[in-house]
């Protein structure tokens, strides 16, 4: 597994002393449901390998439950700050901007793209567009279908390639929030600790995902770990992948911290 450098470590306590003096105390996002206010909150994640390599992400948060610092696979310190309707993520000089409405995100801004959430009734996300500044083109495009308050249904599109991911559900559930659902939705960290920011708040656990892709296929069958209080505290995942008629099989896991 890898370790810190003691002057990281000693860095991230200096940024994270900073970040809880600067929150001040806001109302509560709120959001669809908001499932991580009650809970525990998601403090370390590690992912490892069947070869045994981990990666390992740290996440600290406000006195109101709020990200307010990741520490992630690649020894990055990403910090957050929250004001009333956006979230700024710094992370050295990439800075991206969070911008909320009733709890949910509705823009996002990078430096070369602005993605676009859409949302129905029950708010939860149904479509994302990512348009790139300078061609004011849209460059991916994913939609999500719902039945029964799940996501069965991911469909990405981006050039000329279009991947349909169909999602199948154990009868199991856990209690908060499954993070593993939004780390295969996005690589936004934000997002894997606070899912109600994007309206994916539920509580059912996928068992197996199944993408038919323009030039790959996968097969993902999962299976999850609880603990005596029904959070997940760990996710092991197997996986078939087929390119050009080619099979490759891996398997990895998750283990989850909550506090």
């Amino acid at each position: 597994m890898k370790t810190f450098r003691a002057i990281g470590m000693a860095l991230l306590a200096v940024l994270l002393c900073v970040g809880i003096s600067s929150c001040s105390k806001e109302d509560d996002l709120g959001g669809n449901g908001d499932v991580t206010s009650g809970s525990k909150k998601l403090t370390r994640l590690v992912q490892t390998s069947e070869s045994g390599d981990s990666e390992e992400v740290i996440f600290s948060y406000d006195d109101n439950g709020r990200l307010i610092s990741c520490y992630d696979e690649d020894g990055n310190i990403h910090q957050y700050s929250w004001s009333d309707n956006t979230i700024t993520r710094t992370r050295g000089n990439d800075v991206r901007t969070y911008s909320y409405i009733d709890g949910l995100v509705r823009k996002e801004e990078r430096d070369y793209y602005t993605y676009g959430y859409a949302y129905n009734s029950s708010k939860q996300i149904i479509a994302l567009n990512i348009v790139h500044k300078n061609s004011n083109k849209i460059d991916q495009k994913e939609v999500y279908s719902w039945e029964n308050g799940k996501i069965t249904q991911i469909s990405r599109e981006e050039d000329e390639h279009i991947d349909i991911l169909q999602i199948n559900y154990s009868p199991e559930t856990c209690k908060g929030y499954n993070p593993f659902m939004t780390m295969s939705m996005t690589n936004t960290q934000l997002f894997w600790v606070h899912p109600e920011l994007i309206g994916v708040t539920y509580n059912q656990l996928p068992n197996r995902i199944i993408q038919d892709g323009t030039t790959i296929d996968k097969v993902k069958d999962i299976s999850y770990t609880l603990d005596k209080d029904g959070y997940i505290i760990r996710c092991f995942i197997e996986q078939v992948t087929k390119t050009n008629g080619k099979e490759s099989q891996k398997t990895y896991s998750y283990t989850f911290t909550w506090e």
